[in-house]
């Protein structure tokens, strides 16, 4: 029955993604706010639905009412369908270049503004990529979503976090808004589509003023958010029960 959910949604996304290349190409690449909040973000919405999830949002009070870098956990495919089903206005997005093998996600990158992240293998290529990024959001003045752990952690837990995100944020000045996804284990079935219905927990947490953050404290700034994000993950996992993957 999941197989067949799973095969829905990805035919869904795909027919979705031809019309959301229409639209752009009949508004003069105009109307891809259009696109996302009328045909991209209830298509995620029926997803998440149509596998029986659903989910909290607690701490909304905590977002910057200004451009800012969200950042967030990554431990199942249940946050791609999230993440697309929530309101980030004016926002960007990272994901991985290996996606760019699957055509649906180039015309969705028609109206979703979208930087595609080359993996660790390729350094220079992921440097490029970053300093692309801060230039087209210091004259945009968007906000930028991306996951410091980079690949999707099936594991039940925190993976230690990337510099990219923290770097951006240093060389911006703008604020990083931290994310908890919690998807319980008995939900989230590792790298697939196989997810069991339920219901997931996002918890914003309150967000981190960059300005006076300097590059020689990188590594020290980046591994003060990642203690945060794990001793809140301790509390919302403190009674769960992990799942073998």
């Amino acid at each position: 029955m999941r197989n067949l959910k799973a095969a829905v949604f990805i035919l869904l996304l795909a027919f979705t993604s031809l019309i959301v290349g229409g639209l752009m190409l009949l508004t003069f690449f105009r109307g891809g706010n259009f696109c996302r909040v009328f045909v991209i973000r209830p298509v995620f919405s029926f997803g998440l639905w149509l596998y029986g999830i659903r989910y909290r949002i607690y701490g909304l009070e905590n977002r910057p009412k200004v451009p800012c870098i969200y950042i967030s956990n990554h431990r199942s495919v249940v946050d791609f369908m999230l993440v697309g089903a929530m309101d980030f206005p004016r926002t960007r997005f990272f994901i991985s270049a290996t996606n760019k093998r699957y055509w649906p996600l180039k015309l969705f990158a028609l109206a979703v503004p979208l930087f595609f992240i080359p993996t660790q293998k390729f350094p220079e290529e992921r440097t490029r990529t970053f300093e692309n990024a801060e230039k087209v959001l210091r004259e945009t003045r968007d906000s930028v979503y991306l996951s410091p752990e980079g690949d999707r952690i099936p594991r039940h837990q925190v993976e230690p976090f990337n510099k990219g995100a923290f770097h951006l944020a240093t060389n911006l000045k703008i604020p990083i808004s931290p994310f908890y996804i919690h998807v319980p284990a008995d939900v989230n079935q590792g790298r697939g589509f196989d997810v069991k219905q339920g219901t997931i927990d996002v918890h914003f947490l309150p967000f981190i003023d960059t300005r006076s953050w300097q590059l020689t404290d990188l590594l020290k700034n980046k591994d003060a958010i990642y203690k945060t994000m794990v001793e809140f993950e301790k509390k919302v996992t403190a009674d769960e029960k992990p799942v073998s993957l």
